[in-house]
């Protein structure tokens, strides 16, 4: 009965992160936090296969709905506590994702300083480790707070360098995998790329296939 409640309690946290990304995908922000409390809310005494790492995942992505609603005291909290956990870990892929998400939340409560030291702090990582799932993040991130602080060339040279990581993602995908085109059309990897990029990517897609 053991194994079997913790299989339980593990396919009911899959269940409950896909459904939150789902409900993020469709702007549906309140439900997607109800989703991601369900899996930080399990028995902490239950585990099971990487049970803190989708405990961990489920805070980030609920930092992520609270920046989405534009509540950004929570947002803040959330981050905060996602950095502690991440850096209570050896992963640097986490913790590159704690930093960035704290750059976010700072830059999306004005705090332009708060959002260069901690995307400093990303870079650090990515740069160290060239985790391309992380750094793609954080170089969009990057870009996007030199924007803000009206250091324009410094910002390009870091959309390219998330332009680059993306695009190697991309590639990374078998020609007629669905994940490929699913990921080339997430509204954060399209912001980085442009249309013109995107469509580049498309065609050497169909090119391939």
């Amino acid at each position: 009965m053991r194994q079997e409640s913790i299989r339980d309690e593990q396919s009911h946290a899959i269940d409950q992160m896909a459904a939150g990304n789902l409900a993020l995908h469709e702007g549906k922000y309140s439900q997607a936090l109800e989703h991601f409390r369900h899996v930080q809310d399990l028995d902490v005494h239950t585990k099971f296969y990487l049970h803190w790492e989708w405990r961990m995942m489920a805070r980030l992505e609920s930092s992520n709905a609270w920046l989405l609603l534009g509540n950004i005291v929570n947002a803040r909290t959330a981050a905060d506590g996602f950095l502690e956990s991440a850096l209570s870990t050896a992963d640097p892929h986490l913790q590159a994702l704690a930093w960035d998400l704290k750059a976010r939340a700072a830059l999306a409560d004005s705090d332009l300083q708060g959002a260069r030291e901690s995307i400093q702090e990303a870079l650090a990582i990515v740069d160290k480790f060239q985790s391309v799932v992380a750094a793609w993040q954080v170089y969009a991130s990057a870009w996007q707070i030199h924007r803000q602080l009206k250091e324009n060339k410094i910002a390009e040279a870091y959309r390219e360098h998330a332009e680059a990581c993306i695009l190697k993602i991309a590639d990374s995908f078998a020609p007629d995998e669905p994940l490929r085109t699913t990921f080339l059309a997430a509204a954060p990897v399209r912001r980085v790329l442009g249309k013109r990029v995107v469509n580049k990517a498309t065609r050497l897609h169909h090119a391939s296939a």
